[in-house]
């Protein structure tokens, strides 16, 4: 019943108050409604829209409205409308919107974030390069082939990657302990349930790693194709 889902006590009461269906419309969303009820035709298709709405109570709420031009019992031609309560669903698409909004927000965080790492993985390597240019030298005079030192530099890379992802991993799960023991007994207890509210599987946490070590493998490609280009002589002359 439309009267006791606005909060009034009888029908009767809910007649007097409104005495318009319209004037429990917001103002910005009376003139398209209006126009809606205009199209209406008699026996023909229905019209269905999602409106906001206060109580009486003062309450927000959320309707569904399915509305239908027909001939009642009394032979009056009237508009016939079906409201169903939607408002825990349009909360759950809100803190849905807001929860993207969040994980978009974190994921431009976190490409940021990789895009320095990469950078300064990528200097680290050209630094090391620098300074074992003489040992690279006498790598390649000894024989060494260019693969392999291509690879060691690449391993190294890698192993940069290997613990920056460790660490990541290891303050992830600090941070997720610390929201399921602050935030996770209360936002379960007005739901009504328990359990924790951030989880990371282990295949997500073997995949973050493993991006970490193609991240940075991929940093010190270029400083590995240097290393391979260089000189035997004058890496060996070179101070």
């Amino acid at each position: 019943m439309v009267w006791r889902f606005y909060g009034y006590a009888s029908e009767s009461e809910y007649r007097e108050a409104v005495r318009n269906p319209l004037q429990k419309v917001d103002t910005q969303d009376q003139e398209w409604i209006s126009a809606l009820l205009d199209r209406l035709t008699l026996n023909g298709e229905s019209a269905s829209y999602r409106r906001h709405c206060i109580k009486r109570d003062g309450e927000e709420a959320w309707i569904n409205v399915v509305m239908g031009r027909i001939i009642n019992s009394n032979g009056v031609e009237v508009i016939q409308a079906v409201f169903t309560d939607i408002t825990e669903q349009m909360r759950l698409e809100q803190a849905q919107e807001q929860m993207d909004m969040i994980q978009a927000v974190l994921g431009g965080i976190g490409a940021v974030s990789l895009f320095v790492a990469a950078i300064g993985i990528a200097n680290t390597m050209m630094m090391s390069i620098y300074e074992r240019t003489r040992e690279i030298g006498v790598l390649k005079v000894l024989g060494c082939a260019l693969g392999d030192i291509r690879s060691m530099f690449l391993i190294e890379a890698g192993f940069i990657g290997l613990m920056g992802g460790a660490a990541g991993l290891l303050l992830s799960y600090g941070v997720s302990s610390l929201i399921n023991k602050f935030l996770g007994s209360g936002l379960m207890g007005m739901g009504g349930g328990g359990g924790d509210i951030s989880r990371i599987p282990i295949w997500l946490s073997a995949a973050a790693v493993g991006f970490a070590i193609v991240i940075g493998m991929l940093a010190g490609l270029f400083p590995a194709l240097r290393a391979m280009r260089l000189s035997p002589l004058a890496a060996i002359r070179n101070e």
